[in-house]
């Protein structure tokens, strides 16, 4: 085992951002999903493969088929 001295604002945003309860926890999670991003060459891609259409259906049919309020308009 390593032992390795991270600053402490660095740990509370990665246990922030990754919900973990525990620094170790926290730290392991962030140290395995950057090593899947360097070992598949690209993050999206690797969310891709682990993503699927049913999953992506399900989540739009979710959204309420509305049209955008005016502040959300794009400019045409």
């Amino acid at each position: 085992m390593t032992t390795v001295q991270i600053p402490e604002e660095i740990v509370r945003e990665l246990m922030e951002l990754t919900g973990h309860d525990t620094p170790e926890e926290a730290v392991l999670f962030a140290l395995e999903w950057w090593l899947e991003t360097q070992r598949d060459g690209n993050y999206l891609q690797a969310r891709a493969v682990r993503g699927s259409w049913e999953a992506f259906d399900a989540a739009l049919a979710l959204v309420p088929d509305t049209e955008p309020a005016p502040e959300d308009r794009l400019p045409y």
